[in-house]
This record gives structure tokens, C-alpha cells and sequence, in this order.
């Protein structure tokens, strides 16, 4: 997969792994890092990471792990934050 292809893939990934939240991703330092911020409905910080090496994300699996720690951080917040029903 050509690089573009593959960092977008990563983004909307990202992106769309919080929903409904909202979740903002953003590819900076030439391409090589990722960082993103999940929003609850308040537009307060329920997540935020940054300086993840885009190569160690396009292995599904590191990915799909930073995913699913953000997800259990969220929600172990879950009395604090504005998530919704």
C-alpha cells in the first residue's frame, strides 16, 4: 500500500474508532508521527496521545491495541465525561 494510502487508512481508522465521540487525528513531523484527541459531548479531552511512530502503526495489531487502551481510558472516566446514554 503506497504511503499516502497507508496513512490515511490510519487516520480515518483512528477517527472513526471513537464514534460517537468525536476524534481528531493529525499526521505531522514529515509523515512519521500520529497524534489524536477523542472529545466527549462537551468538547472536553476524554483521550489525547501524541509522538506514535506512524511505522509502528500500520501493523494492525499496535494499532488495534493503542485503540482499545484509549477505549478502556475512556471509559474507566466514564462518571467524569459527557459520553452520552
Amino acid at each position: 500500500m503506497p504511503e499516502l494510502q497507508c496513512l490515511t487508512k490510519i487516520k480515518v481508522t483512528v477517527e472513526h474508532a471513537f464514534e460517537p465521540l468525536l476524534c481528531r487525528a493529525q499526521v505531522y513531523d514529515s509523515g512519521q508521527k500520529l497524534r489524536f484527541k477523542v472529545v466527549d459531548r462537551d468538547y472536553d479531552t476524554a483521550f489525547e496521545i501524541s509522538d506514535l511512530q506512524v511505522r509502528d502503526l500500520v501493523g494492525d495489531t499496535y494499532l488495534s491495541d493503542i485503540i482499545e487502551q484509549a477505549r478502556s481510558r475512556i471509559e474507566a472516566r466514564r462518571h467524569r465525561l459527557n459520553l452520552g446514554p
